[in-house]
């Protein structure tokens, strides 16, 4: 069974839908997308996982997906409370089952961040953890949205608004199965442009410092075929982090959860929640 949920934080609407097992459920999982993206990339894995027992909330943070706020707009701090306020929805209704989190690409900082505040989540699967933004971008591109940022800023009080350019993440980039891609392409998930206001809050995302927090389990998922993000980026958080750790790598693109091992990495969730969450 599916519902939609919608509850306020600061007088703006999160939304989601949480998918409820038909068996008992054994735990909860909060799945958390990354930058400029919105929970339809988890794809089916929602679904699968609520058919193996798992009660899950699919979250779209505030500014994306159906979710209120000013669109293409996000901060950490806005974000991890995005998170922690799906927990407690969670909890409310089920006080009794523990609760788990599964970040992906930059969604992983505010799982993190999710981690350190509430010890008692229960553990945790990053996908494609991104360290920083900067990490990702040469230094052109750097030196292009330093730019842009301060005259966006001008601009943003005039009437020509905020300066916004292409995401350059495409879905061809995402996706090792080109079918997939195509697919993804049909039900678009990926937020188009970047506002240049919002540089200095994803240049002050770091998933290696908010690692080092955290001492529940975390099992780390890296794609062979990740073109959004280095391996040495995710690699890089997995080091950092402070309590047990596994990593675990697919033949996959940066978009692992409908991609040519989608099956794969929802096995490896499976295992790691039955294991933590007992």
């Amino acid at each position: 069974m599916t519902r939609g949920v919608s509850f306020d934080i600061d007088g703006e609407s999160v939304v989601g839908k949480l998918y409820e097992p038909t068996l008992p459920a054994r735990g909860q999982i909060v799945l958390v997308h990354g930058l400029l993206s919105q929970s339809l990339e988890f794809a089916d894995a929602p679904a699968v996982l609520a058919s193996r027992g798992w009660r899950v909330f699919a979250l779209d943070q505030r500014g994306f997906g159906a979710s209120g706020g000013k669109r293409g707009i996000i901060t950490q701090e806005r974000a991890t409370a995005d998170v922690l306020g799906a927990v407690a929805f969670l909890r409310r209704e089920k006080p009794d089952l523990p609760v788990a989190l599964i970040g992906h690409s930059m969604g992983a900082v505010f799982t993190l961040r999710a981690l350190a505040a509430d010890p008692s989540l229960r553990a945790a699967v990053l996908a494609a953890p991104m360290r920083t933004v900067r990490a990702e971008i040469n230094s052109g591109e750097y030196a292009m949205y330093r730019v842009m940022h301060a005259l966006s800023r001008v601009t943003s009080m005039t009437p020509v608004g905020p300066i916004r350019v292409p995401y350059k993440n495409t879905y061809d980039k995402l996706f090792h199965d080109k079918e997939a891609a195509e697919r993804a392409k049909q039900n678009p998930f990926l937020h188009p442009t970047v506002d240049l206001t919002n540089v200095p809050s994803f240049l002050a995302m770091d998933g290696c410092e908010e690692a080092k927090r955290v001492k529940q389990p975390v099992l780390v998922l890296v794609g062979d075929f990740d073109q959004a993000v280095r391996r040495s980026s995710s690699m890089a958080v997995f080091d950092s982090l402070a309590g047990p750790k596994e990593l675990a790598t697919l033949p996959s693109g940066h978009s692992m959860w409908a991609d040519s091992a989608s099956g794969k990495a929802i096995d490896l969730v499976d295992e790691w929640m039955r294991k933590h969450l007992r």
